[in-house]
């Protein structure tokens, strides 16, 4: 029994990792950013996935130590989550356009062109809901998320519970694995 959970938590653990995206552009440094930052970062994309794919997803994953994460919606397809705000691409967008032009003080032209260059989403991702009538609710979450949009501050956690177990089998799933492995071997000994 013990083995055969031992191989299902170890192919979940297995299966989250390879399905992340790794969007680091290049000359970007990550070490300058706070845990605090990238824990942010990550809880935002969360929270956004599931409105980019209208209101669900099939997975929604965000590790804030090595700046990776996954979204696809319940039909399968993985959304452009660069196009939008509020989503990791987007913040590390933002923050390698403010490292680039660190690394070009007094240098007017080179500032501008990593102005230029940074192409981060412009997107407010809201949950789709074209037919719907209840006009006033869209509103209101629209005005909200313009309001968390325009402070700087993530979008309200929507399911923080789900996103901080994962977000915590995410940050440790290589002890946990090595755990269960070793528990494996232990017991068939």
């Amino acid at each position: 029994m013990l083995a055969y959970v031992g191989v299902v938590v170890a192919s979940f653990l297995v299966t989250g990792i390879a399905a992340q995206s790794s969007i680091l552009p290049p000359g970007f440094d990550p070490t300058l950013i706070s845990a605090n930052d990238k824990f942010s970062w990550c809880q935002a994309e969360l929270d956004t996935c599931p409105r980019i794919c209208g209101g669900g997803y099939s997975k929604n994953q965000c590790n804030s130590v090595d700046l990776t994460f996954s979204c696809v919606c319940p039909n399968g397809t993985t959304p452009n989550v660069s196009a939008y705000k509020n989503t990791l691409p987007f913040f590390i967008c933002e923050e390698n356009r403010g490292q680039c032009i660190a690394r070009h003080p007094n240098d007017a032209a080179g500032q501008q062109t990593c102005k230029d260059n940074a192409k981060c989403g412009t997107l407010n991702a809201t949950e789709l809901d074209a037919a719907s009538s209840s006009s006033t609710t869209q509103a209101a979450s629209s005005t909200s998320q313009a309001a968390a949009t325009t402070t700087g501050a993530p979008p309200a956690a929507t399911n923080s519970s789900a996103a901080m177990t994962i977000q915590i089998a995410q940050d440790y799933s290589t002890a946990i694995l090595a755990t269960i492995f070793l528990a494996i071997f232990k017991f068939l000994l």
